[in-house]
This record gives C-alpha cells, structure tokens and sequence, in this order.
C-alpha cells in the first residue's frame, strides 16, 4: 500500500488526522465536515465517482480486506482550480486509486474557497478519503 503522507497531529492513531507532505499540510476533510465548501466537492465528486467497474473486475481478490480506501491531496488554488493532486495513502489497487484521480479530475473546476482557508502559498490543501465498503 502506498503511502508518502505522514499523518499530523496530537495522535498517530487519530482517525481523523491532517497529512504532512514536505512543507504542505493537507488538511483532512473529514475532520470538518459541515464547512460549505467541502460539501460542494463532496457532493461534485459522489456525481463523478463509479468505483463499482473496478471493484467487480477485481472482486474475488477484494472480499476478504472489507474495504477500499484512498487518500488524496487535493490543492486548489484561490479562484477554485485544480492545482495539485497527489496520493497520500493508496488503497494497494491502482485501478481503484486511479479511478479517485479521474474523479477529482473530472469534478475541477470548483467554488472559490473560503479566503479564510487559503494557506500563504495562495492554495488550499484538503486531504480526500474515498472509502467503498465491499
């Protein structure tokens, strides 16, 4: 499984904890669900996601792990574009890591975000689980 986001935070084992990639911070927005902004692309990307082809094609391999999740770095620059996706935590299936990414890819371009949550590098940096239950 692969995994380049170290998780940050008062616990190692907080199930809901930010990734520290080199000097970004993606915050994870699980932590926050009811932030407006984070409901709109949580709401684009159910629209966009289609994991079941993939999960149907590599099923009888997937029973017995009960669940798929990837973690994503999604950064957004201040007027709403896609500027930076990276793999915090892959789900150990590249067909199911890469149908996220085609997901976040297909559900840009988004809402300004909150000024409030652009970082000093004129971004905002969300971490993203997707989680299927087999």
């Amino acid at each position: 499984q692969a995994s380049i986001g170290s998780p940050v935070g008062g616990n190692t084992d907080d199930y809901l904890p930010d990734y520290k990639v080199g000097d970004r911070t993606y915050l994870n927005t699980s932590a926050n669900p009811s932030i407006g902004f984070y409901v709109e692309l949580r709401h684009k990307f159910r629209f966009a996601w289609n994991p079941r082809p993939v999960i149907q094609r590599y099923y009888s391999n997937l029973i017995s792990k009960g669940q798929m999740v990837s973690v994503w770095g999604v950064s957004v620059d201040s007027q709403g574009q896609l500027a930076g996706l990276i793999l915090l935590n892959g789900s150990g299936l590249d067909a199911f890591d890469n149908e996220v990414k085609r997901t976040i890819v297909a559900s840009a371009p988004f809402s300004k975000p909150p000024v409030t949550m652009i970082t000093k590098d004129g971004m905002l940096h969300m971490a993203w689980m997707f989680t299927y239950y087999l």
